[in-house]
This record gives C-alpha cells, structure tokens and sequence, in this order.
C-alpha cells in the first residue's frame, strides 16, 4: 500500500518547498499539512476535508492523476470509510453474503408497529365524529342566557325552570294574573332592576325582541291586540302597562310567561 505521508513529503522535498509555501499556495492550515505527511490522519476536521486536503496538495506538487486516485482510496481506507455494497437483482451482495430481495416481506417489528399506528388514527377519528356529532345535538338546545338566573328550555318548557340564586326576604310580592282587557294600543316598558335578565317579547304574534338586558335598562313595548312578556328573572324587572307600574309578574329567579290584551 503507497505511503502518502512519505510520497507527498519526497515530492515536496524533491522540489525544495517548504510547508510555509504549501500553506500559502493551498492555503491549507500547516498543522494539517505536517498531519498527512506524518499520516496522522486523525489529527484532521473529517473525512471531507482531509480527501479535499490531500487533492489540492498533491495537485499542488503536480502529482498525476491516477497517483491522486491512489492517495485518495488509500486516505478513505486508513480513515475508516467502507466501500460501498451494490445488491443484485436477486437480493445478494456482490460480496456473496445474503442481502433483502426486493420483494422480500419487511420485517414483523415494522408491520406491526404500521398496523398499531392505522388503528389508532380509525379510533381518533371515530371518538371526534362521536364528539362533533354530540356537539350538533347540544347546539340545538337554549343556552344559559341568565347566567344561572333561571335554565331556558325551547319551547314552552321555558316556564318550568329558573333557580334561586338570591334568597331575600325583600321579595317583591307576586301580582295575580290579571290578564287584563285593555284598549290598544297595549303599551308595556320593563325596567330591570339588580341584575341582567333575559327577555322575550311577542307582539301581535311575532317575536320582536329575544335577548338579555342589564340592570338600569329599559325597554317599551307595543301591540295592537296582544303581547305575550318572558322573562326569565321575574323578580328583576319591574313592569309598566299603559304608564301604570304593575310592580313583579313573580318572584326572584322565577321564570313567568304573562299575556296581555
């Protein structure tokens, strides 16, 4: 096997240059420059560098080519770097030791682990179409719009829930459901006292107000015929009909539907 330190160090002598003016010429560090003539290759940044160290040196000296190839082949070897394997048609090595045929199966490990990972994405997606679709059938439900004042159900079952969430003993008293005949056209403003409340109002029967008012607002109302009041905090809005002040249509938290002709 060719000696490269000993071959790039008699070329260099032989043209009587020193490693100062190698190191200016090639601008290779000299500390790596006396590394290869001393064949200490680990003394070099890596693989690429040093083949790429030794080609720009030996073509410095006028090395021919095939004596580079040479230099070079026998760099990589001493460094560690295999050749590479080229597999046949058949699955062998060239070097005759058994190879993975093309059409070999992969191995169990790898199968397995494939078949575990398609079975956890079909769980993934069957538990969010469950989700999604429990979503839909909750998004057709009222929402809380009292903030715990009373739970409005669609419907007519609005008028069977709400709850206590203020105990005091200065309730307002509940009127009676007069139901009252009056001339139109029906006047009513609500006033909301303490706390916000949710409200519906359905004048000559159509809706024209389905939403939530804060305490110290105040809204009017009117009908020719008829209006149907849905409050879902009773006790939180004061009601005026025609101007005159009816007082509460029920007690705190208590959800009241009340008509008025």
């Amino acid at each position: 096997m060719v000696e490269i330190g000993t071959t790039l160090r008699e070329a260099r002598e032989k043209k009587n240059i020193s490693l100062l003016q190698v190191e200016e010429a090639t601008k290779i560090n000299r500390r790596y420059l006396e590394a290869i003539e001393a064949n200490e290759f680990q003394e070099l940044p890596g693989i690429v560098y040093a083949v790429g160290f030794l080609k720009n040196y030996a073509r410095f000296l006028g090395l021919p080519g095939d004596e580079i190839t040479e230099l070079t082949e026998t760099m990589k070897q001493n460094m560690g770097v295999a050749k590479p394997i080229v597999k046949t048609g058949n699955g062998k090595r060239r070097n005759n030791l058994p190879g993975r045929s093309f059409f070999e199966m992969p191995d169990r490990k790898i199968l397995l682990g494939g078949l575990g990972l398609i079975i956890g994405l079909l769980i993934l997606i069957t538990v969010y179409g469950a989700f999604r679709d429990r979503l839909n059938l909750n998004s057709d439900t009222p929402t809380d719009v009292s903030n715990g004042i009373g739970t409005l159900d669609a419907g007519n079952n609005r008028d069977n829930g709400g709850s206590n969430l203020e105990n005091s003993s200065n309730t307002p008293p509940v009127l009676p459901d007069t139901n009252g005949v009056t001339s139109a056209p029906l006047n009513i403003k609500l006033v909301v006292q303490k706390d916000k409340c949710w409200i519906r109002i359905v004048a000559d029967a159509k809706e024209v107000f389905n939403g939530i008012l804060v305490a110290g607002d105040s809204r009017e109302f009117i009908a020719e015929k008829s209006m149907l009041v849905h409050l879902g905090n009773a006790g939180n809005v004061e009601v005026f009909q025609n101007g005159q002040s009816l007082g509460y249509l029920g007690a705190w938290g208590q959800v009241v539907k009340r008509e008025f002709y």
